[in-house]
């Protein structure tokens, strides 16, 4: 599959960023073979998903987040940590973020908490049977 990439120095750049409203840098679009707009948010995609975002149609995006859906069927919504006890941490999906245990990106789901911007990949997080 080709990936093409548009140079930063091509006159094209300005007329694509404001088409498809680009704010930084880098993106990652889909268009297909006739010129049409699959995704515009094929990186986040990637990051969220790997290869298996492809081909980024919404139909497809949907069956991923259905299969998302159901691994996270019998996990806790909301977690305590005993190390981040403030407050609990919701289970939430996320693009992309930082694992506050053990310090590796993480992609999908997390035990999150928002005031504190603390965040634990599901297997970093204590079952809660360990916190009992």
């Amino acid at each position: 599959m080709p990936w093409l990439a548009l140079p930063f120095d091509d006159e094209r750049r300005s007329f694509l960023s404001r088409r498809f409203s680009i704010v930084g840098i880098p993106v990652a679009i889909a268009i297909s073979p006739n010129g049409c707009t699959v995704n515009t948010q094929v990186r986040q995609l990637l990051e969220a998903h790997g290869a298996g975002a492809y081909p980024f149609t919404e139909d497809h995006i949907k069956i991923l987040q259905q299969q998302l859906d159901k691994n996270t069927t019998g996990w806790p919504k909301k977690d305590r940590n005993e190390i981040h006890n403030e407050h609990e941490l919701a289970l939430i999906h996320q693009q992309v973020y930082l694992c506050s245990g053990c310090k590796e990106m993480g992609y999908g789901w997390a035990f999150f908490c928002k005031r504190c911007d603390y965040g634990l990949h599901p297997k970093c997080a204590p079952k809660q049977e360990e916190m009992n």
